[in-house]
């Protein structure tokens, strides 16, 4: 009887380590992104849309221009996927609101297909000069600092 109790003992002790080995593996395996076929790149998702790619660059250019962002919208013709940099390329044009003027300002956005994040950002203001012409002015941030 005493025989029978330790193999009981050593059967269930061996399938605890067993579960424990598991479990402990899996959980290491999904925190390292093996488990997603992408174990290389930690953050983000999969699927990228152009939809995903607007909404990044649209919560980027809150984040720069913040109550002065008056409203803004995606250039649709010039908008695009590019293949050879795997990246969405986000055209914008935004209504800034400086002192007492509303300023055209144009945005590019360079999102990653890959994991979804904005890679290039670049917010320029529309500028007239002298001449009767338009010039792009590049910008750090909405005041023009």
């Amino acid at each position: 009887m005493a025989d029978k109790t330790r193999d009981t003992i050593i059967v269930v002790t061996a399938v605890v380590l067993l579960i424990a080995a598991a479990v402990s593996t899996t959980v290491y395996l999904q925190r390292t992104g093996a488990l997603d076929g992408d174990a290389g790149d930690s953050g983000g998702y999969k699927n990228v849309t152009m939809t995903d790619a607007l909404f990044a660059c649209e919560e980027k250019l809150k984040r720069k221009a913040g109550k002065q962002l008056m409203g803004h919208a995606m250039d649709n013709l010039s908008s695009r996927f590019d293949e050879s940099k795997k990246a969405f390329l986000v055209f914008l044009t935004a209504n800034l609101k400086k002192g007492t003027s509303i300023t055209n300002n144009y945005v590019f956005c360079k999102v990653k297909a890959s994991n979804g994040r904005v890679a290039e950002f670049t917010l320029s203001e529309q500028k007239f000069t002298e001449e009767g012409g338009r010039k792009l002015v590049p910008s750090g941030n909405p005041f023009g600092f």
